[in-house]
């Protein structure tokens, strides 16, 4: 019916920290620099997909960890 769903846990995590997961796949000697330019103004600093919709017309359900996803895609190119 042309519904867009987000995709997601529902649970919310620091942006920094879905970084260092992908990091610690490619490249865990890699030491980016967190924190040196400053937040605009108008940065939101918390976003959590809500999926509850795709849940309820699908039935979908989180069954892979988002850390285990990201190494399975980069790895692996499967999941």
């Amino acid at each position: 019916d042309g519904k867009i769903y987000p995709l997601g846990s529902g649970v919310g995590r620091p942006l920094k920290e879905y970084v260092q997961d992908v990091i610690a796949a490619i490249n865990p000697e890699y030491n980016p620099e967190f924190g040196k330019y400053p937040y605009s103004p108008t940065q939101p600093m918390y976003l959590v997909g809500d999926e509850s919709e795709l849940r309820k017309d699908t039935e979908w359900n989180v069954s892979i960890d988002y850390k285990v996803g990201i190494e399975k895609i980069l790895l692996e190119g499967v999941i």
